[in-house]
């Protein structure tokens, strides 16, 4: 999980890493402005969409063009999972994969 290699310099411990990826805590670790960005980008995840209501959350949080490119990343780590996947490419060193759903 990448977000492991850049925590410390996100100044994210060990508590708020563990809750970004099991979706358990993250409400009560992370500020107003963490929780806009990852229900935005759980929403798209899971919708492949994002709600006029998530969209005016993470603009106020941010702006548009910070929300256009969350947007946009987002889209981009889905195309290369979906390659990394469908090549069967090895883990990165030092990684180990997140449990299946």
């Amino acid at each position: 999980m990448h977000v492991a290699g850049f925590a410390e310099k996100a100044g994210l411990d060990a508590a708020q890493l563990a809750s970004l990826a099991t979706r358990n805590a993250g409400g009560r670790l992370l500020d107003a402005a963490d929780r806009a960005v990852l229900e935005a980008v759980d929403e798209l995840h899971t919708t492949f969409d994002l709600s006029d209501e998530a969209w005016a959350r993470l603009v106020a949080v941010a702006d548009e063009d910070a929300a256009l490119e969350l947007v946009l990343v987002c889209g981009w780590y889905h195309a290369v999972s979906f390659a990394v996947r469908a090549l069967r490419l090895p883990l990165e060193p030092g990684t180990r994969p997140i449990a299946a759903k």
